[in-house]
């Protein structure tokens, strides 16, 4: 049995940005365009931002690849 796949610092930030889109929203917006929102949120995220969720998903990688 193959071990769960790592979450990446994308998936990470995705997991916490559609959360508080979800609270703001009130349950009316579909999660299309929170996927949609979230993935423009990550491209404009400067590399010092994205650092936080790359060091956030290494140890998770690193469970993986064992």
């Amino acid at each position: 049995m193959k071990p769960k796949r790592n979450l990446s610092a994308y998936l990470l930030f995705a997991n916490e940005h559609m959360k508080m889109l979800r609270e703001k929203s009130d349950g009316k917006t579909h999660s299309t365009d929170l996927m949609k929102m979230t993935g423009s949120k990550w491209t404009e995220l400067s590399e010092q931002e994205k650092a936080k969720y790359e060091t956030l998903a290494e140890p998770d990688k690193a469970r993986y690849e064992r």
